[in-house]
């Protein structure tokens, strides 16, 4: 990593979208986030199963987009 950094290698190729939004998220305000205890798993502990929704649509349930 130092002769990388010597040679001042940059990777180029791992995408990065929060670099584009690094001058709001800087000016952003900051605020705490509450903190979410989770409970312990039992034996006894049922979770729910995942649901499936289906949605069927009209087309006229969609507005028209003219690009």
């Amino acid at each position: 990593m130092q002769s990388m950094r010597k040679n001042r290698w940059s990777e180029r190729f791992i995408l990065r979208p929060y670099v584009t939004f690094e001058g709001s998220l800087c000016d952003a305000i900051q605020h705490t986030v509450p903190l979410i205890m989770l409970p312990t798993h039992t034996q006894d502990t049922v979770y729910p199963l995942p649901s499936v929704c289906f949605r069927l649509f009209d087309y006229s349930d969609v507005p028209e987009v003219s690009l």
